[in-house]
């Protein structure tokens, strides 16, 4: 069980350490934070991108993808493109 912890821990130490000093500079200055409401929007998005990401890594589609554009005549090019059509997404 220790262990596990341990190894939690330090797989996700830029987690830890945020909320350190998030608890820190809020103790500081005697005062916690005051988020809007467009900035929970922002944090739901960007918590929904990185699973939606992690899933995609995890199924293997991103590996199979970066194969595929570097096995192409011009990857640099290739990637150039990927990224233009799916920032249209």
């Amino acid at each position: 069980m220790n262990h596990k912890i341990r190894s939690f821990i330090t797989k996700e130490w830029l987690f830890w350490l945020s909320l350190v000093l998030w608890i820190a500079s809020s103790l500081l200055l005697h005062r916690f934070p005051h988020y809007s409401s467009d900035e929970y929007e922002v944090l739901f998005i960007l918590f929904t991108l990185f699973i939606a990401i992690k899933g995609l890594e995890n199924s293997g589609l991103l590996h199979f993808i970066a194969i595929k554009i570097e096995q192409g005549i011009y990857p640099a090019y290739a990637l150039v493109i990927v990224t233009f059509l799916i920032s249209f997404l």
